[in-house]
Formats: C-alpha cells, structure tokens, sequence
C-alpha cells in the first residue's frame, strides 16, 4: 500500500461521515418501526435524509465561524458560560445514556 497518497479527513467530512452512518443505522430499524404507514413506507427515509441534511447546516456554518473550537467550546461561546456549560452537561448526558 502507497502511504505517500492518503490524506487525513477534515473535520466537514468527519461530520457528514457521521451523520451517514447515524441516518444508516437508523433506517436499518426505521422499517419494524413504520410498518403501519403500508406501501408509503419509501417516502419515509427520503424525506428523514433530507431533514437530517437541513439540520447539518447550522452546524457547518459553526464549523466555518469557529474552525479550531470544538462543540463545547462553542456552546460555551455563543451561549455564555453558565448556560453553556448546562448545554455541554446536557450533550454530555445524552452521549453517555446513548452509549449504554
């Protein structure tokens, strides 16, 4: 293998690597899910793919205002410190009681 050739990924495709396989795992439970919506079930996962898309705007405009700060250092920033760092607590929260 060539290691001249790779190249490290940037923190915009770290995000939308991501949000893909976020939006992958769930559409492989999204189906058990729906299954009373019937023969409309198609339109379903299109229409998460583009809500899941609308919402990485705010966040890749962040990324370009803020380029070296990471997510808790801009909470921190755009809402203050005490509010932010409830937000960070919270996103904190959220991420550990999602991993168990």
């Amino acid at each position: 293998m060539d290691t001249g050739n790779l190249k490290k990924l940037n923190k915009f495709h770290v995000v939308f690597l991501s949000q893909n396989v976020i939006i992958g795992i769930g559409l492989f439970t999204l189906s058990n899910e729906i299954s009373m919506v019937g023969y409309n079930q198609w339109l379903i996962p299109i229409m998460l793919g583009v809500l899941a898309n609308i919402t990485l705007i705010p966040i890749v405009l962040l990324c370009k205002k803020f380029p070296d700060d990471s997510l808790f250092k801009i909470n921190e920033k755009i809402l203050g410190k005490l509010l932010g760092k409830m937000a960070n607590g919270v996103l904190f929260l959220y991420g550990l009681m999602g991993a168990a």
